[in-house]
């Protein structure tokens, strides 16, 4: 029977050192979407009028369209109907508006790239919208994170794997199609010289995302640390809590590193009922999001 650690080596001896040097990095990374780019100036702009916000989204109808959709499903939990983005911006917030227009704008990262390889980014897109949703529940629950925040932030967790398939795609798919989540990031390391936790950060770095999603790209597979963000413990937990509920994941044997004190001070019955409220908010955001017929 051939061995996990066999099987390692001879990914990758067949696949040599692919060392992925800043160069490549460069050349390779996909343009952050124009419309995500503008929110994210506007994001980080202390002082952007609330009108400019509302008058690009509304010039993009996809998104203007959507994001009212979202504003409207069971995810945000509005009593009221969302009409518009303006009354959007009233009752959830500014911050809440941006951060999903901006998680809306970004889909498009994940479905662009060779046509021969679209099954693995809609599956890696549906892991991230899972992510993304167990992410904004959590924030709102049991973290002092801002859960529009953790909603983009954990979207953007696994960015580094759609860097892999630019790069490298022949390798890195027979690594997705052999190796067990638990093990992606070693052998990515191994035949890479970094795994895609450390490459998403590169790429969101480069792309100017805001600081705490870059460390909770980079940090979302590690042991928690005290000093970590408190979005890093988010994306820790959403990361652990789709992949043991399988939301969006197929059925894992060895779930990811966590915190467990956030699921041990629970009972079995508030637990299940987080679990419930994620998978139907998962669902509507699928069904929303995702290409049609992918959901």
């Amino acid at each position: 029977m051939t061995t996990l650690k066999n099987k390692q080596s001879a990914i990758a001896m067949a696949y040599g050192n692919h060392g992925i040097s800043a160069d490549q990095l460069s050349n390779n990374l996909r343009p952050f979407p124009s419309t995500a780019s503008r929110l994210l100036s506007l994001c980080n702009s202390a002082d952007a009028p609330i009108h400019e916000v509302t008058e690009l989204i509304e010039c993009e109808p996809a998104i203007g369209i959507k994001l009212l959709a979202m504003a409207n499903s069971p995810l945000f939990g509005t009593s009221r109907e969302v009409a518009s983005v303006s009354h959007a911006i009233v009752l959830l917030g500014y911050e809440a508006v941006i951060q999903l227009a901006l998680s809306i704008a970004a889909g498009p990262l994940f479905l662009s790239g060779n046509e021969e390889h679209l099954g693995f980014r809609i599956q890696l897109m549906r892991e991230s919208l899972a992510c993304s949703t167990v992410c904004r529940l959590l924030a709102g629950i049991a973290y002092q994170a801002s859960p529009s925040e953790a909603f983009f932030g954990g979207m953007m967790l696994d960015i580094g794997k759609l860097l892999l398939l630019d790069i490298s795609p022949t390798a890195y798919v027979e690594i997705l199609e052999q190796e067990p989540p638990s093990n992606m990031n070693t052998i990515e390391s191994e035949v890479f010289g970094a795994d895609h936790a450390e490459l998403g950060g590169s790429c969101a770095l480069q792309w100017g995302l805001p600081n705490s999603v870059i460390q909770a790209i980079k940090q979302h597979h590690q042991k928690p640390q005290e000093n970590f963000v408190c979005l890093s413990r988010v994306a820790i937990a959403g990361n652990y809590f789709a992949r043991k509920w399988c939301i969006g994941f197929p059925e894992a044997d060895v779930l990811p590193k966590t915190d467990h004190s956030f699921e041990n001070s629970l009972s079995s019955s508030s637990l299940h009922e987080i679990q419930v409220q994620a998978i139907d908010a998962y669902k509507e955001v699928a069904m929303l999001l995702l290409p049609e017929g992918c959901d």
